[in-house]
């Protein structure tokens, strides 16, 4: 273990120095195979793209205030609870005054209300849920395998829980998205295979003048979408109520 440290004190040291000028970052946290042109690719394991290897438990390899954005799917219930506040508290030090963090997470609560509700269609379609070689026959072993993933889901995360992390690690502002609504089209890496089950939350360090996007398609998946400003600019769009932190729809008045 020793000898795993001092390496990795090796390789952190180099790292920073080559980043440590850089001041627009874009930090793709735990990007598995899903690599992004003009992104930082982190991961803990050695691919083609992938730009940095590294154990996400351990303090990021970035200097403070160096990051425009970072964006993380399906990555932090991969983490015990202590390790992922870490993390977050790793990327508020990472991020600019004025940058975006959006993660995306399984949201328990889909899951638990289906199953309460008694929602067969919804189990029915989860059958080899993360690549089950068996299927899951029933909506509990449909419900064990999504909180346990062969041991390597180790906290399940809901809107209230994820939100009083990013709260305790520092973040000001937080916000519930729908999948494929963003800030803007450039941190929206969503992934539509997972949009069904997934959690998205953006959160900054100072109070947010954004404007907020709830209706899916807004700032589109860079799967269909460029990085550039949402083409929908003139359309109607949601505002958010900051008392509830819940973005609120535009109401719509006929004209003539």
């Amino acid at each position: 273990m020793t000898k795993l440290r001092w390496k990795n004190t090796l390789l952190r040291r180099r790292i920073e120095r080559r980043f440590q000028n850089s001041r627009e970052l874009k930090i793709h946290l735990g990007c598995g195979k899903r690599v992004m042109a003009g992104w930082v690719n982190v991961d803990c394991f050695r691919a083609p793209g992938i730009d940095l290897t590294g154990d996400l438990r351990c303090p990021l390899p970035f200097a403070d205030h160096s990051a425009r954005l970072i964006y993380s799917e399906h990555v932090l219930e991969h983490l015990q609870m202590e390790d992922a506040l870490q993390l977050l508290q790793q990327c508020k030090r990472v991020l600019a005054p004025d940058g975006i963090l959006r993660i995306g997470v399984p949201d328990a609560e889909i899951y638990l209300r289906a199953y309460t509700s008694g929602d067969q269609p919804f189990f029915d379609m989860l059958k080899h849920l993360g690549g089950a070689v068996n299927p899951l026959r029933t909506p509990m072993e449909v419900m064990n395998h999504m909180f346990r993933m062969g041991a390597q889901h180790l906290f399940a995360w809901d809107w209230p829980t994820l939100k009083l992390a990013l709260t305790e690690a520092g973040f000001v502002s937080t916000r519930k998205c729908a999948p494929g609504a963003a800030s803007s089209t450039e941190i929206c890496l969503d992934d539509p295979d997972r949009a069904f089950e997934t959690l998205y939350v953006e959160a900054t360090k100072i109070p947010s003048g954004i404007e907020w996007f709830h209706k899916t398609g807004t700032a589109r998946s860079v799967r269909t979408a460029s990085p550039e400003p949402s083409p929908l600019a003139n359309e109607p769009v949601n505002h958010v109520n900051t008392h509830t932190s819940e973005v609120q729809p535009v109401r719509q008045h006929k004209q003539g």
